[in-house]
């Protein structure tokens, strides 16, 4: 016979190993939960948005209650992006291998935030065939990564009808009552092709350090460090990065071999090309379109709250692919409570095309996201039964800011009193390699929302 531990495991291993990067959608966690929702005796519904050969999918299981607006449990199942898999040394090189050593569980999503889905139903199923004064509903989102596109599907619709909302990020069991606002933007730079190359040509791997884009600090961004080594140098060729909310770990370049004479004197075979124009004027205007986004963004009022780690706003260059005459960059940022997204990049925009056009080029700026961020306040029904079930359980019951942006913000927006709580931890650990949570925080997280849902439903 299974113990909780043994079950919880188990069950933690299948949810790792289904691939749900935002790109592959969330049908293969579904599949996992779907049926464990319906073992509960939940009213299953599941909301799909197909998008080429991926199933995005909303899973929603529901204990209907008296009052029909009540408590929703929010839990994202896609993951970014797992990077370079020889990063991945505790699961000796296979993100969606689960791997236990002591009280840590490492794997893609373990934090953020598959597992998270397990420790909430663990707690809910336990009202199965009770008469409930408020529904309680379990939500698994797709697409949280990319923009929170399945909270927004899912509001739009009528199952969206909870007054509190708790969303799953990883928060060390701290209630979040507040964070920041998120943009990001995809420029599109156009240049008249520079001269023609000649060889010999070398590809040269630049090495960052992954870290979340809300705590850039924390990382080292291979694509800045690229462009700094190459000093305005040669080149035809430039990617990295894969995500706008993750510091790129790695960025190659291809480039005459002189370009590379003060960096490197390796001679392995010449890699194949099949554009030889110089790309380092599309590089010079790439490098001060980022320091025009990072000026907007740091201009913004106010200029600190210290509610947040870091104070302030925060800039990140997630992604670059630069050739002959094209270049495709993405930015992102973290914004505070009074900052306005929407203007920012309408600024941003207008200086993009002026930079542009100084350099002879042309630019187009598309909006992925323009989040604000969120605040719940005191006095708040939410909060007061989330600090009571803190401290009921043993944690630490006062209210944090938390420096990314989450789901919260679309439910918050939406009417919904709501609050961002999880096991495990974000800075230094989502968005990394050998990303990790701990068993004994899946089990206080257990604890915790089964007095919550005690608390606002039953």
């Amino acid at each position: 016979m299974y113990t909780r531990q043994m079950e919880l495991l188990a069950l933690s291993r299948e949810l790792i190993r289904a691939n749900t990067i935002s790109s592959a959608g969330t049908s293969a966690a579904v599949d996992v939960l779907r049926p464990l929702y319906q073992a509960a005796g939940m009213r299953v519904t599941v909301q799909e948005t197909r998008q080429g050969e991926a199933r995005q999918q909303n899973l929603l299981g529901t204990y209907a209650g008296e009052d029909p607006r009540g408590l929703l449990l929010v839990t994202h199942l896609d993951t970014v992006d797992p990077g370079p898999p020889e990063l991945w040394t505790e699961t000796d090189g296979d993100p969606f291998a689960l791997a236990q050593k002591g009280d840590r569980i490492f794997g893609l999503g373990a934090a953020d935030t598959k597992l998270d889905a397990l420790c909430k139903l663990f707690a809910a199923r336990e009202l199965h065939g009770k008469r409930l004064r408020r529904s309680l509903q379990l939500l698994g989102t797709y697409e949280e990564e990319v923009g929170a596109k399945g909270a927004r599907h899912f509001i739009a619709t009528p199952e969206f009808q909870a007054r509190f909302v708790a969303c799953s990020e990883p928060s060390e069991l701290t209630i979040i009552r507040a964070h920041k606002g998120y943009a990001v933007v995809q420029v599109g730079l156009e240049a008249a092709p520079g001269p023609e190359l000649s060889g010999p040509f070398e590809s040269r791997t630049f090495e960052g350090r992954s870290a979340h884009s809300s705590t850039p600090h924390l990382g080292i961004n291979a694509i800045e460090r690229a462009l700094d080594a190459l000093g305005g140098r040669a080149f035809v060729e430039l990617q990295g990065g894969t995500v706008a909310n993750k510091v790129p770990a790695r960025c190659t370049v291809i480039a005459p071999r002189t370009s590379f004479s003060e960096l490197s004197n390796r001679e392995g075979a010449e890699p194949k090309i099949s554009d030889r124009a110089d790309a380092s004027a599309l590089g010079e205007l790439s490098r001060r379109s980022f320091a025009l986004w990072k000026a907007v963004v740091l201009s913004q009022q106010p200029q600190a709250n210290v509610s947040f780690d870091p104070p302030g706003a925060v800039v990140n260059w997630g992604a670059a692919q630069i050739s002959s005459s094209r270049a495709s960059l993405t930015f992102d940022c973290r914004l505070l409570p009074g900052h306005h997204p929407d203007r920012l990049v309408e600024s941003f925009e207008r200086g993009m095309h002026s930079l542009a056009s100084s350099m002879g080029s042309r630019a187009r700026v598309a909006v992925d996201r323009a989040s604000p961020a969120m605040e719940l306040k005191e006095p708040s029904e939410l909060l007061t039964a989330a600090r009571a079930a803190c401290r009921e359980v043993g944690l630490d019951d006062a209210p944090k800011a938390k420096p990314t942006n989450t789901e919260a913000g679309v439910f918050d927006a939406a009417g919904a009193e709501s609050i961002v709580f999880g096991p495990g931890r974000s800075t230094g650990n989502a968005h990394c390699p050998n990303e990790h949570n701990l068993y004994s925080q899946l089990e206080k997280a257990i604890q915790f929302y089964r007095t919550l849902i005690a608390r606002i439903c039953e």
